[in-house]
């Protein structure tokens, strides 16, 4: 990959992992420590410095072997670094050994964060190491504050808690004989750590936001990304790029902050190299720390996203292990958990056991936090039961997102046309002016996570839409929601006129059905399933049209109307409160919202009296057939109805209502039939079925011929598709006939 060789001072864990890294480039890599120690235990192909980092002999012999210069732990000896630049003009060096002095006192690091803008806790040197001095700083910063040390401290060795003031000499006496600076006391609720790589041209690339747990003063847990919103984790990006970018050189920075209950941040620290917050990008990102330093380096190429996550859904947790405090070795037992479950790396550092020593760490990676922390429970042993391995999930086609919660009953109407197609989608809220960054990260990260539509719905000024749009080159459906004020038409022209060259596909106000409905015909174009799926659809539209003209013709609007309002208890109440048949009630077509609102008998005899409620006239019929019959019963010759008196069938013979039921079905169908709407297959078929007690109603035997014509096209619809596939495969077998044919053909002319 690279010709150059990299020195390497420090031969720690990190030295270890920056060799693994520097390996898989092929790059070679000479480390300056003790001997056996962890860099060098895997790394046996070249022969490496034996000696200490802080002496300028061994840092000699470290340059003559070497091209560049690096460091895996700030406190070696920068005198000697510049010598040794001095010795060998051609070697390079990173960090810078100027960047690397000022990073090791802490309170010039703090003093030139300052003058760089970088908001700092608020901190002040220790002039002498002395109780007065440290009580005069009492009353300056009150109490507690924190006493730390200038330089060679790391994971909170050097710092010390100054409670009161009987802590000042405790204090002295915990880190004497050290340059001292004092820190005002910091109420913070999460402490957040950025890596960022510097490349040599001054670009500067973050890793994500993390948030640090930290157990006497050591790191303890990590988790990626950090549980703060998207704005704070954005904020913390920036102040640690702005930071990283004040100093020269170039490398991988670990920059350590902490979040304030207001919600601001300060800077803490940094360090020049990688850092124990980093580990988890050897497995959740695209590219580890270790391999960023070395590209930074080396000179090596840095693309846009070498630093994001391995996937828009990966969560992590790394958990340090150190050395037990009883019990050597015990450690590895959580290790040996770790190994037992999925998603879990475990990374030993080649170390002697130590109470407290850094021996380890494992990483733990899933697509969604809850998850990891159950694995990280098993590891821990809170928890005897093993996490089973995560189903995958369907990958959403479709997104859809509205500003607020306010605007899901609008939503929801669209999504349940997707669910009824069988559409996979997700469903969120994104507000564009509440939640920016979430908005933005939605956007750029749609395509990568497979969705292949976005439905955004948005009321009043509607911005979402056309933001998401100029943001992502996925289609995006505009749905504007009524407002309490304007009726949705200012989100409708908001969404509308959008700039030349940043398309909204908009529907009607509230019509998110028919957003849906796009995006499925959207996916219909490079999937025929969905198209297929679509014209059924449309097909079932249609019957279902059709069935409601029938419908209505049959019975007229106004008992349509009562019908389709579901104004039959209103009907029943009214004929009895009327005294007469439901047949004799008439309900107003107009007034269905009043009608559908009367419940009780009182509601019903308000109604009949304004008019909403009417009696239908009594039918007038001729009297001469009534007389005749009269005479007819007088003179003794009765031959009509009535004549067996106490009989079965007195009044109304069952075989006059058999005949007068199959009367109206059969002149039903030879309506239908006339009129086109059956065949006559279908009129012989239901002719014989409304002979017997089938269809009791002509309402039913409408239905049925609806659901028989359906039937009907689509077996007829799937014929067409089953022959059209047979012909494809008959042509097929016969190209492949020829084929065979015309090789064969071929072969034996050779032959």
């Amino acid at each position: 990959m690279d010709s150059k060789t990299i020195g390497i001072l420090g031969g720690g864990q990190l030295g270890r992992m920056i060799v693994e890294a520097a390996n898989r480039l092929n790059i070679r890599t000479v480390i300056l420590d003790a001997p056996d120690s962890p860099a060098k235990q895997i790394n046996a192909i070249v022969e490496h410095v034996d000696g200490s980092f802080k002496d300028y002999d061994s840092i000699v012999k470290l340059a003559e072997k070497s091209d560049v210069l690096t460091v895996e732990i700030e406190h070696v000896d920068v005198e000697a670094l510049k010598k040794v630049q001095e010795k060998f003009p051609n070697i390079e060096i990173y960090p810078l050994p100027e960047t690397i002095k000022l990073i090791q006192d802490k309170y010039r690091q703090k003093e030139h964060l300052i003058s760089h803008d970088i908001a700092v806790t608020d901190s002040v040197a220790v002039e002498a190491n002395t109780e007065e001095a440290l009580l005069k700083i009492g009353e300056t910063y009150g109490y507690p504050y924190m006493l730390k040390s200038r330089t060679l401290a790391y994971d909170g060795r050097g710092n010390f808690v100054v409670k009161d003031k009987t802590y000042c000499k405790p204090a002295l006496e915990f880190l004497k004989d050290r340059p001292l600076y004092a820190e005002k006391w910091c109420p913070f609720t999460l402490e957040l750590a950025v890596m960022v790589v510097r490349s040599i041209d001054g670009q500067v690339f973050a890793y994500p936001t993390v948030e640090t747990i930290h157990k006497n003063n050591i790191c303890h847990l990590v988790h990626a990304p950090a549980r703060v919103s998207d704005t704070v984790a954005a904020k913390a990006s920036l102040v640690a790029k702005n930071a990283v970018k004040s100093f020269p050189g170039c490398g991988i920075f670990g920059v350590e902050m902490f979040l304030l209950p207001d919600g601001d941040i300060l800077l803490n620290e940094i360090a020049p190299r990688p850092h124990n917050s980093g580990h988890y990008t050897i497995d959740a990102c695209v590219t580890s720390q270790f391999e960023a330093h070395v590209r930074a380096v080396a000179g090596l190429p840095m693309p846009q996203g070498f630093t994001d996550f391995s996937t828009t859904t990966t969560n992590a947790i790394m958990l340090n292990i150190l050395g037990d405090k009883e019990t050597a070795n015990k450690e590895l037992e959580i290790c040996r958990r770790a190994l037992e479950i999925p998603h879990a790396s475990v990374y030993l550092y080649g170390k002697a056991t130590r109470p407290e020593r850094k021996m380890g760490h494992i990483n733990i990676v899933s697509s969604s936090m809850q998850d990891a922390d159950s694995r990280l429970a098993y590891i821990l042993g809170d928890t005897n039961i093993i996490p089973a391995a995560l189903q995958p999930k369907e990958q959403p086609l479709v997104g859809i997102i509205m500003g607020s919660d306010s605007d899901l009953p609008v939503m929801a109407v669209g999504a349940r046309i997707l669910k009824q197609f069988g559409v996979p989608f997700e469903l969120t809220i994104v507000s564009a002016h509440r939640t920016p960054h979430r908005m933005s990260q939605y956007a750029i990260e749609a395509s990568q996570r497979g969705l292949k539509c976005i439905i955004a719905g948005a009321g009043g000024a509607a911005h979402l839409p056309g933001m998401v749009a100029a943001m992502t080159a996925l289609p995006v459906i505009g749905v504007p929601v009524k407002g309490s004020t304007l009726d949705g038409v200012d989100s409708l022209h908001s969404i509308v006129q959008m700039p030349r060259g940043i398309p909204v596909a908009t529907v009607a106000i509230n019509n998110s059905t028919n957003a849906a409905l796009l995006a499925i015909r959207i996916l219909g174009a490079v999937d025929s399933k969905w198209l297929t799926k679509m014209s059924q659809y449309m097909l079932n539209m249609e019957n279902e049209v059709l069935g409601k003209a029938d419908i209505l013709e049959d019975i007229g609007y106004e008992d349509y109307l009562v019908e389709k309002a579901n104004l039959r208890t209103q009907k029943r109440l009214a004929a009895s409160v009327i005294g007469v048949g439901k047949r004799k009630v008439w309900l107003d077509p107009n007034e269905t919202t009043e009608l559908a609102n009367a419940n009780s008998r009182a509601a019903i005899r308000k109604l009949y009296k304004n008019g909403t409620i009417v009696k239908k006239p009594d039918t007038v019929h001729s009297r001469s057939r009534a007389r005749a019959l009269l005479e007819s019963k007088r003179a003794g010759r009765h031959m009509g109805y009535g004549k067996r008196k106490g009989t079965k069938d007195a009044r109304m013979p069952s075989q006059v209502l058999w005949m007068r039921r199959l009367r109206v079905l059969r002149r039903l169908l030879a309506k239908y039939r006339d009129a086109g709407k059956i065949d006559k297959h279908l009129y012989h078929t239901l002719y014989k079925e409304a002979k017997g007690n089938t269809f009791k109603h002509k309402r039913s035997l409408v239905e049925h011929i609806i659901q028989a014509k359906a039937e009907a096209l689509r077996e007829k619809a799937l014929k067409e598709e089953a022959e059209a596939r047979r012909v494809r495969n008959r042509a097929a077998r016969e190209r492949r006939q020829q084929r065979i044919a015309e090789k064969r053909e071929a072969f034996l002319a050779d032959n």
